[in-house]
C-alpha cells in the first residue's frame, strides 16, 4: 500500500490541477492526501481533473477563507472508507482493507500558522485519539518544527518545538527520519532558509500493523566514535581544530547540534581517507608479506625487501590491533567499558535491539496469537508435542496467575528429570 502527503499550495488554476493530476497518475498511490487546497467546494468533476482516475473515492474539508483545505481520496478497489471526524485543522478516517480486513484510522492535516492557534491544534489531535484505539498515521503539514535539525539556521520559537515533543511523547508517537532531502520548505531567497514542516506521524500498533510501512532497501551508517582513532596520535589535535572551525550563531542547544553536525562529518572523512577499510588493508599486507616470505625460502633478501618486511609486520600488527578495538567496542559484553558508556545512544541501541527481538505475535492453529500469556501458552503447546506431556504445565494458571512468559513456559517443559540407571 502506497500513502502520498503533499502540500499543494493552491488548486485553483485549471493548469495546476493538470500537474496534479499528471503526477498521482504516475505515482498510483492508494491514498492521497491533499493540504491546503484554498478550495471552498468540491464537486465530483472537479475532482476528475485534479485526481487520477483509480482514485475514485474522496472527502474534503474547505478552505478557511484563503488559507487551508484538504482532500483525502483512495482507490475504492482497496480500501473502504468512512468519515471519523472533520476539525478545524484535520481530517479523519477510518480505512479497512479489502485484502486483509485490516482497520486503521488516516489523518490528514494543515496545521495553524498563527502561534495562538497551535494549542487548538495539539488538542484537536489528542481528540481524535480519544476515538478510536485503532492503528494511526498522520500526514500532512503541521507548520510547526519537531526537532532543532528540522531549520538550516536557528530556531527561535523554541516553546513551540517543546510542545509538539510534548505532544509526540503523550501520544506514543513515532517520527520516522526524512529520507532523500533534509527539509521540506523553503523562503526561496539568495541566501534561503530551509525547513521540515511536513512529516509522517504513527502509533506503535501502526508499526506493528504495517511493518515495512516507510522501509527502504538502505538507511543511513550509524556514527560510531571508534577506539581504534586513538592509535593516531594527531586525533587530538584534528577534533580541536575542527571543533573551532565553525562557530554558528544561536541559542545554546543549537550551537552544540551544528557543531556536533560539523564534526561527524569531518570525522567520517578523515576516518575513511586515513583508516580505510580495515579488512582489506590487512588483506594486502598479507598478501604482500607471504609474497616476501615466499622469496626469503628461495634465496637472501635485500636490504630494502627486509626493511620493508619489517615495515609490513609492523603495520599489520597495528592493523590487527586496530581490528581488535574495531570489533571489541562493538562486542554487546565490554561496550560499557570500550565505548559509548551508558549514553543515550547506547541505551537508543540497547532498546532497538530489544525491540527487534521483541515478538508481538505469531500465527498459530491458523489464527493469530497474541500477548504474553498466550504467547507462552502456544509455545509451551508446540513443544508439548515434541517433548511430550508434563502434568506440571496444566497447574500453570493455578501457579502463576499473572504472566508466563516464553521463556517460563519453556524452562518448564525443557527440564524434565532422568531416571538413575
Amino acid at each position: 500500500m502506497k500513502v502520498l502527503s503533499w502540500n499543494v499550495r493552491g488548486l485553483g488554476r485549471p493548469s495546476k490541477r493538470h500537474l496534479i493530476n499528471d503526477f498521482l497518475t504516475s505515482t498510483k498511490a492508494d491514498l492521497v492526501c491533499l493540504q491546503e487546497t484554498k478550495l471552498q467546494e468540491l464537486h465530483t468533476s472537479m475532482w476528475k481533473s485534479i485526481g487520477s482516475r483509480h482514485l475514485d473515492s474522496f472527502h474534503f474539508l474547505p478552505a478557511s477563507g484563503t488559507s487551508g483545505g484538504i482532500i483525502m481520496a483512495w482507490d475504492k478497489n482497496l480500501l473502504s472508507g468512512s468519515l471519523i471526524h472533520s476539525g478545524v485543522f484535520s481530517l479523519t478516517l477510518e480505512f479497512s482493507n479489502r485484502l486483509d480486513n485490516s482497520v486503521w484510522l488516516c489523518t490528514s492535516v494543515y496545521g495553524p500558522n498563527a502561534r495562538s492557534l497551535r494549542s487548538d491544534f495539539w488538542n484537536e489531535l489528542r481528540l481524535i485519539r480519544n476515538l478510536r484505539s485503532s492503528p494511526w498515521v498522520i500526514c500532512g503539514d503541521f507548520n510547526v518544527m519537531f526537532s532543532l535539525n528540522d531549520k538550516n539556521t536557528e530556531i527561535h520559537n523554541l516553546g513551540d518545538l517543546v510542545n509538539a515533543q510534548i505532544f509526540l511523547n503523550e501520544l506514543n508517537l513515532i517520527d520516522p527520519p526524512l529520507h532523500g532531502r533534509g527539509f521540506t520548505w523553503t523562503n526561496g531567497q539568495e541566501v534561503p532558509i530551509w525547513e521540515r514542516l511536513d512529516r509522517f506521524l504513527f502509533s506503535q500498533c501502526w508499526s506493528t500493523t504495517f511493518p515495512k510501512f516507510g522501509a527502504l532497501p538502505s538507511r543511513p551508517r550509524t556514527f560510531r566514535f571508534e577506539k581504534s582513532w586513538y592509535s593516531d596520535e594527531n586525533v587530538g589535535a584534528l577534533i580541536q581544530n575542527w571543533w573551532s572551525e565553525i562557530n554558528p550563531v544561536g541559542c545554546g542547544a543549537f550551537i552544540l547540534s551544528k557543531k556536533l553536525m560539523f564534526l561527524k562529518g569531518k570525522l567520517r572523512k578523515w576516518a575513511s581517507e586515513s583508516f580505510g577499510s580495515l579488512r582489506l588493508h590487512k588483506n594486502s599486507l598479507l598478501l604482500e608479506l607471504n609474497s616476501l616470505d615466499s622469496l626469503s625460502e628461495n634465496r637472501p633478501l635485500s636490504v630494502d625487501e627486509s626493511a620493508r618486511l619489517a615495515h609490513i609486520r609492523s603495520d599489520l600488527s597495528s592493523t590487527l590491533r586496530q581490528e581488535e578495538l574495531h570489533w571489541k567496542q562493538r562486542s554487546r559484553i565490554t561496550w560499557l567499558k570500550d565505548g559509548d558508556s551508558n549514553t543515550k545512544f547506547f541505551h537508543l541501541v540497547a532498546n532497538g535491539r530489544r525491540n527487534k527481538n521483541f515478538i508481538p505475535r505469531i500465527r498459530h492453529n491458523g489464527g493469530w496469537v497474541e500477548g504474553n500469556l498466550n504467547l507462552g501458552l502456544a509455545f509451551a503447546d508446540h513443544f508439548r508435542l515434541l517433548f511430550g506431556t508434563l502434568l506440571l504445565l496444566l497447574r500453570l494458571p493455578l501457579l502463576v496467575p499473572s504472566v508466563i512468559t516464553v521463556q517460563l513456559a519453556l524452562s518448564i517443559l525443557l527440564v524434565k528429570s532422568f531416571p538413575k540407571f
